[in-house]
């Protein structure tokens, strides 16, 4: 127990914790379902959908690995749901305690941690219509929530992958919304290329990235449809709670 840093007790007050939950469901966007995921996930659920190194997550003996990442599940749902019903948007969220897996030596990497995710799944309703809405939704949604816990120089970074003209009006929307919030285009970003489609994000208090997000193809794979759409985003609660001391 003291030399394994995965089966150690986590930092976060459960108390803050509960406190962090009941907040961001206060403020979540219209629509959006909080649900209670299984600690669990398909065995191969990070590589099958992101591409990424099967390596970060925690396997088991039966078939299944210990989430490591919040939206990968929920997108499964919301491909669920969709599959069911494809003409209703799909928007969910949760919090879970994710595992992954990193080198000992990994500088300021928690082994652990409380992650808030929100994904919101639909179908592509052309001229960028569908994906404006949502990053409108979601960037909105962690401005409202770092500014409830009091969080100082807020700033939202847009990345365009492909036309920059798509941003601007999500840009202008969030200026009006959130005076007090800085809201930009950031060309220059490398990370995240090649995982996510045409938008991610960066939310950040100060110099301290929050949340991070964008469209990834995840839905189009899992129902054999390119006309879907889905934005995905997490962010620490960890990282939250530290902004204030209550």
């Amino acid at each position: 127990y003291e030399q394994n840093s995965l089966v150690r007790a986590a930092a976060l007050d459960p108390g803050r914790r509960t406190s962090l939950e009941q907040l961001a469901a206060s403020v979540a966007p219209e629509g959006y379902e909080f649900i209670e995921l299984s600690p669990i996930a398909p065995l191969g659920a990070v590589t099958a959908l992101t591409g990424l190194s099967q390596d970060v997550a925690l396997a088991t003996v039966r078939g299944t690995e210990v989430v490591s990442d919040v939206t990968n599940v929920l997108a499964l749902e919301a491909a669920v749901r969709r599959r069911r019903d494809r003409s209703q948007t799909v928007r969910l969220a949760a919090v879970e305690r994710v595992v992954r897996v990193h080198a000992e030596d990994a500088p300021n990497v928690h082994p652990h941690f409380a992650l808030l995710g929100l994904v919101a799944a639909g179908r592509d309703r052309g001229a960028f219509a569908l994906e404006a809405e949502l990053l409108l939704e979601q960037l909105d949604f962690y401005v409202r929530l770092l500014g409830a816990v009091g969080a100082r120089d807020v700033t939202v970074l847009l990345t365009p992958l492909d036309d920059e003209r798509r941003t601007t009006d999500v840009l202008t929307a969030l200026r009006e919304r959130h005076s007090a919030a800085q809201a930009s285009l950031d060309p220059e970003r490398e990370r995240g290329r090649g995982y996510y489609d045409s938008v991610c994000f960066d939310v950040r208090a100060g110099e301290l990235s929050i949340a991070d997000g964008g469209f990834v193809d995840w839905t189009q794979q899992l129902l054999s449809d390119r006309k879907e759409r889905l934005l995905i985003s997490g962010a620490g609660l960890e990282r939250i709670a530290g902004l204030s001391p209550s």
